[in-house]
């Protein structure tokens, strides 16, 4: 059975929280949501973004979102009263966990080890902005070759130069 506990199931959804990480501790892209039996389970990112559309695939995470831009309370906080109901209301709210201790840690491109939560909430904000569009590399080795031609068949070095710069920072 995939129905949240009784008591909780009038205030939440099922989500899927399956991260696929590299060799390198990164995740690079997260998956609109997964099939099991005969029930579809969206992400939490797609479901916390409000999305209805279904799919097996995944899209790419827009690491362009800073982390730190999230309002990150703690959960003793809440618990004590210390949190204004005013400062959560109408907001979407990830609760995860941010300590090393349990491993859910993951390497954020610009920003270190983070709580596997961020990637979510990046997630969301990755399709909360618009479908994201991943070209993969055979655009930028194609770009590459066509403003490297370009360079070597130029036999002005200032030129050359501004055709490498420029192709460098269209690619990056």
């Amino acid at each position: 059975n995939l129905a949240p506990l009784a008591e909780f199931s009038k205030h939440t959804k099922l989500a899927n929280l399956m991260l696929d990480y590299d060799f390198d501790n990164r995740v690079r892209a997260l998956s609109y949501g997964v099939k099991i039996g005969e029930s579809r389970i969206p992400s939490l990112a797609t479901s916390a973004a409000g999305w209805k559309v279904w799919s097996d695939t995944t899209f790419p995470i827009d690491y362009s979102v800073d982390p730190k831009s999230f309002l990150a309370i703690s959960a003793a906080d809440v618990i004590d009263g210390k949190v204004s109901p005013h400062l959560i209301s109408g907001r979407i709210a990830f609760i995860g966990t941010t300590t090393d201790t349990l491993g859910d840690q993951y390497f954020l491109p610009g920003y270190g080890r983070m709580g596997g939560v961020y990637i979510h909430a990046i997630g969301a904000e990755s399709l909360i902005k618009g479908r994201p569009l991943d070209l993969g590399w055979l655009a930028a080795l194609l770009i590459s070759a066509c403003i490297g031609t370009l360079a070597v068949a130029t036999r002005r070095a200032l030129l050359q130069n501004l055709l490498l710069a420029g192709g460098a920072f269209l690619i990056l």
